[in-house]
């Protein structure tokens, strides 16, 4: 309705730049709001098959928890809660996906940010006990009876009557907390003093005995990149959806990119063929002839053979990947790209030491992943 309405109101009449950056906001938020969701009943119908899949690796649980409180933060600010943060300088090292315990946290904040009246506090605080790191987020808010204590975790599951709720939802947000977590090897519980008295989910992960210098190395280095600018390259864009295309062409423009576009497999090939592109990127559900079909021909062409290719689309699982880089793509990048995934590809995919581990968003799930190919 938000996002319905902001367009209607934009279409009415000529809004000045204040009015515009207001309905900017709104339509930015309301659309991040709508891929959480999306992204929360995918994820139900993932772990009630089954399928959640984890991209693991050594990380820094501050970092992980500072990327979920710099996503959750203009919410805070909107209800003017106040967030206290105690977590020790000393990383506490986990095995895990960096997006998937992201998503983790970011869900506990914003619960407690729901859940608490405005100018409200919440504490976030974190240390280690024994082989366990153990990640506390508190709030004094409208807590939890203690007889509905025990079905939060429960998918679908809303505290109060359905037409008296101030915070709509779909109730499954807990829920992917907790089979994310026990995915990981640990465990969430929950904890309040009752109606009014606030709430503490406690986060348990198994810590790592063991690291190394890698990680700090590898960021150190990700920083320098980041501080260059980005070097010039010639891409073409290939999706059926006109709009998609076209915007995704302004954005890689304003990153300083020529931009060729194509509406269709074939006008794609003949693309990349005639222009001497550098890196393609190509919808994979297009009519006539799919993203897949354009990488095999374009791997096949002499002139197109040593493109880097990257599949956009909303096919995602496993298999969709496998199946992607067997046609010959580099990299399975997923619907809807954003900025920060599309600058992290084009500072990484032309580098000759670029690492073949997957490269991921830390707020949304793992979107970004590269294969060799020969």
């Amino acid at each position: 309705a938000a996002l319905s309405n902001a367009l209607q109101l934009w279409s009415m009449r000529r809004p000045d730049e204040r009015e515009l950056e207001e309905l900017r906001v709104i339509m930015s938020r309301q659309t991040r709001q709508m891929s959480r969701l999306i992204d929360d009943l995918m994820d139900v119908s993932r772990i009630m098959r089954g399928h959640i899949e984890l991209q693991r690796e050594p990380l820094a649980l501050r970092d992980t928890i500072a990327h979920a409180i710099e996503e959750v933060h203009p919410n805070f600010e909107k209800l003017g809660h106040q967030l206290h943060v105690n977590v020790p300088d000393e990383p506490l090292m986990v095995h895990g996906d960096p997006a998937r315990l992201s998503q983790v946290f970011l869900n506990l904040l914003d619960n407690a940010a729901k859940y608490t009246d405005r100018n409200g506090h919440i504490h976030v605080t974190a240390h280690q006990e024994g082989r366990l790191a153990i990640v506390q987020i508190r709030d004094n808010g409208h807590g939890i009876p203690a007889d509905q204590l025990l079905h939060v975790f429960e998918p679908f599951t809303q505290l109060g009557e359905p037409l008296l709720r101030v915070h709509k939802g779909l109730g499954i947000g807990l829920g992917v907390v907790k089979q994310l977590i026990a995915a990981h090897g640990g465990s969430v519980e929950v904890r309040s003093g009752g109606t009014g008295k606030g709430s503490v989910f406690i986060v348990r992960l198994p810590v790592l005995q063991s690291t190394s210098n890698e990680r700090d190395g590898a960021a150190s280095s990700m920083r320098a990149r980041r501080a260059k600018p980005l070097s010039r390259h010639k891409i073409v864009v290939a999706d059926d959806v006109e709009e998609s295309a076209d915007l995704l062409a302004r954005i890689l423009q304003s990153l300083g990119q020529d931009v060729v576009v194509a509406h269709d497999g074939k006008s794609a090939i003949e693309s990349a063929d005639t222009c001497d592109c550098e890196l393609a990127i190509i919808d994979i559900a297009m009519p006539g002839m799919d993203g897949y079909e354009v990488a095999r021909r374009l791997r096949a062409r002499p002139r197109t053979r040593s493109m880097l290719l990257v599949a956009l689309t909303g096919f995602c699982r496993e298999h969709d990947r496998q199946r992607a880089f067997e046609a010959g793509f580099n990299y399975h990048l997923a619907k809807p790209a954003t900025l920060d995934e599309l600058e992290q590809l084009l500072r990484t995919a032309f580098l000759p030491d670029a690492s073949l581990a997957p490269v991921r968003n830390h707020i949304r799930e793992a979107t970004l992943y590269q294969q060799e190919v020969s």
